[in-house]
């Protein structure tokens, strides 16, 4: 198995894409700002999208090297939303049951362990951002923290 931060990426998006299994969601691997999605025209209902955002590393005693890191990774999401009377609310609603099931999906059915080849030990939600409102989409961006074993060969192919 590979374990370049690349493939993590792509394990993890293959198994959000496949838990949720919404043909009306975009599944991407990369950041975009919210003023640049309102010109996306791809998009028919949401984008969901996973990627690496920081990573701390922790220092042993004994040889200093780091062993083990701590990355924190985004999931944006970002729904399509109505632009009158009811219909306005329509987004933020969509975007809660997309946020739920992500958080169901890290709790409940990702074995990141298994999937990265015990290079990620855990995946735990930490937090989200508050709502951003462009013309076309709301959004907002959760957070999870992982522990990343350094010491394994990072880049293998």
């Amino acid at each position: 198995m590979s374990s370049s931060s690349r493939d993590i990426i792509d394990q993890l998006v293959n198994s959000l894409s496949n838990y949720i299994n919404d043909p009306t969601i975009l599944f991407e691997k990369y950041p975009i700002s919210y003023e640049d999605i309102d010109s996306r025209q791809d998009i028919r209902k949401a984008r969901v999208s996973i990627y690496e955002i920081s990573e701390l590393t922790t220092i042993t005693v004994d040889d200093g090297r780091a062993n083990m890191s701590t990355q924190t990774y985004g999931i944006d999401i970002s729904v399509v939303r109505g632009y009158t009377n009811n219909n306005a609310k329509r987004g933020e609603l969509i975007l809660y049951e997309i946020r739920d099931k992500i958080i169901d999906w890290a709790r409940d059915n990702l074995d990141v362990s298994a999937l990265t080849g015990g290079y990620i030990y855990t995946f735990k939600y930490n937090s989200s951002s508050s709502f951003t409102r462009s013309d076309r989409f709301v959004s907002r961006t959760m957070y999870f923290d992982s522990m990343r074993d350094l010491l394994k060969q990072q880049f293998t192919t």
